[in-house]
């Protein structure tokens, strides 16, 4: 199936991800959160290969990272696979349509309030088990606004490993209101919530987990910088 770009109504797109209606809902993931042995040593990790900015550290030792200035993008903690990842919505009434979305396909979510500076969240899970927290949108001032050659434009997508892709791919699509951008055969599907290629991907694995996450740079042009940079850091490529 494809199904990307030309056929999107601009006024149903959902990009940086805006949502609309019930079939529009989430503006963009972002913000996973990576469960690490050691926070501390893998913050240093990130600030040192990605140029990333600690932003605040929690009393339970999370810390969260982000670009020096807005919102975070990223939250470290201890243990092992992918705590959660967020999605953000364009505002309360999105955060309301979502919620009754969920009530009705017999999804439990819960309004939770979060420590640190963090707004609200409506907390659920997919079928995989995976914890979304959708939230209203964030200051994305700091996105854009440093050397490229040096850090990350913004968190692009999402990757999950599943071994039941059909069940995930029909959550995102009926429940939250994605549409299917791309598969490969039964293996993997890629899905979108706004005039990007995708958000959210599937692909199929013997156990559920995060397969990877992306982070976007500014161009095709950088790349080589990037390896250049990687490589001076010591950074298997």
């Amino acid at each position: 199936e494809r199904a990307v770009g030309a056929d999107v109504d601009p006024r149903r797109q959902c990009l940086q991800i805006i949502a609309r209606s019930l079939r529009r809902h989430a503006r963009r993931a972002h913000r996973p959160v990576e469960p690490v042995a050691d926070p501390p040593a893998a913050a240093a990790y990130y600030a040192r290969t990605l140029g990333l900015v600690v932003s605040e550290t929690l009393a339970d030792g999370t810390i969260r990272l982000g670009w020096g200035q807005g919102f975070h993008a990223l939250e470290l903690t201890a243990g092992h696979g992918l705590a959660h990842f967020g999605l953000e919505l364009s505002d309360e009434a999105g955060l309301a349509a979502l919620e009754s979305r969920l009530q009705a396909h017999g999804v439990p979510a819960a309004r939770e309030e979060l420590a640190g500076d963090h707004l609200p969240v409506l907390a659920f899970r997919d079928p995989d088990g995976h914890r979304v927290e959708a939230h209203g949108p964030v200051d994305r001032s700091g996105e854009h606004a440093a050397d490229p050659g040096r850090r990350p434009v913004r968190i692009h997508h999402v990757t999950f490993a599943s071994p039941a892709i059909a069940e995930q791919v029909a959550f995102y699509e009926q429940v939250l209101g994605f549409r299917v951008s791309d598969r490969m055969g039964e293996v993997f599907a890629w899905l979108r919530c706004n005039q990007e290629h995708h958000t959210v991907a599937v692909v199929e694995a013997d156990q559920a987990g995060l397969d990877h996450y992306a982070y976007e740079i500014d161009s095709w042009a950088s790349v080589k910088t990037w390896c250049d940079e990687l490589a001076a850091r010591d950074v298997p490529l």
